[in-house]
């Protein structure tokens, strides 16, 4: 697995938190909450055992904080919290996780899986991963999404390193031929799949390089075809320009003051950018998340002026605060998007 350097930023608020300040801690938590939110739901396939872990891994991490070594990122140390805590999950409550995928029936005798050429978009790759079993998910998210070398894998789960290589090509193999049923044209018609048994076989070559999610994307999504969590991270990882915060903003029919209350930064900070200059992840993860919710609730409401009315007005809900109010923090947005919700189903509020 590729290891970075602690960023300076880190550095500094890891400094600030070792000496005991409470927001310092508040800042990590902030800023690393959607994406260990993500590992652990790519990993235990449910939202809420995912909220779980997460809070399960901060609380730890932030505990044991004073042994955190420069040697490697702050975020590669927190999210191999993550997912040990994710494989401790799966082991407790499915404990056959390393076991019964062996009747996995893999030709022997077929064309090198890595000549086949997919054309597959990235989220529908993780998707398919996602709709498998436990025992090939796990591989699969652990070598395929998180970096892990197969030695880190048999490590972590208690397995010879055979078993991890045997079970990962197994499990490419039911995650390839998904993918093919999905999309039959994307493969050469005289190639088929292959299994050697060992670790001669070569990797499948995925097509991951389709456009990235633009901010369109993700104001125009749809409940049958939204965002994955990881498109949205790139999204914020990429930046969010100033133009295209104030698309938003004259959307949502918000005024500057406003804007700035619920990204919880200063006024100054959304009017300093200019036109395409993009603010900085911090900031642009909020902007995401806040054009999330509203995509998710201009949908629901099927107008945009009515939901705009109903996130700045008194919600008995959520005993007659505003939902806007909420939207400040990563569970006043959980919040307000459990709310849109239950207004989905039926449940109105």
């Amino acid at each position: 697995m590729r290891v970075k350097e602690v960023s300076s930023v880190d550095a500094r608020l890891i400094r600030r938190a070792k000496n005991g300040d409470s927001q310092a801690l508040n800042e990590l938590y902030n800023k690393y909450a959607t994406s260990m939110y993500t590992t652990a739901l790519r990993m235990v396939n449910s939202r809420v055992d995912a909220e779980h872990i997460r809070q399960e891994s901060f609380i730890s991490a932030f505990a044991s904080i004073s042994d955190f070594q420069n040697q490697t990122s702050f975020f590669a140390w927190l999210k191999r919290i993550v997912i040990n805590k994710s494989i401790d999950w799966l082991r407790k409550r499915k404990p056959d996780i390393t076991k019964g995928i062996e009747s996995a029936d893999v030709p022997e005798d077929q064309h090198s899986v890595d000549q086949i050429p997919l054309k597959f978009s990235t989220n529908e790759v993780i998707n398919s991963i996602q709709r498998l079993p436990d025992s090939y998910r796990t591989i699969l998210n652990l070598y395929l999404i998180d970096g892990m070398d197969k030695d880190e894998i048999a490590q972590l789960m208690g397995v010879s390193v055979r078993t991890v290589q045997t079970q990962y090509l197994k499990a490419k193999y039911v995650m390839l031929s998904k993918l093919k049923d999905l999309k039959p044209n994307a493969f050469n018609e005289d190639v088929e799949f292959v299994y050697y048994g060992d670790d001669l076989y070569t990797e499948a070559v995925l097509d991951l390089t389709s456009p990235p999610a633009t901010i369109e994307d993700l104001k125009t999504q749809s409940r049958s075809k939204r965002l994955t969590a990881m498109e949205k991270l790139e999204l914020a990882r990429n930046g969010v320009t100033k133009i295209e915060l104030e698309q938003f903003k004259e959307e949502a029919a918000l005024d500057y003051d406003t804007l700035a209350q619920g990204l919880a930064v200063g006024r100054a900070t959304l009017l300093n950018l200019k036109g395409d200059q993009k603010f900085k992840f911090a900031v642009s993860e909020k902007i995401v998340g806040l054009i999330d919710i509203y995509s998710y609730g201009y949908e629901v409401f099927g107008n945009k002026a009515n939901f705009n009315n109903w996130m700045l007005s008194p919600n008995k809900a959520i005993n007659g605060q505003k939902p806007f109010d909420l939207i400040d923090n990563q569970f006043g947005r959980e919040e307000v998007s459990d709310l849109i919700g239950r207004i989905e189903h039926g449940i109105y509020s």
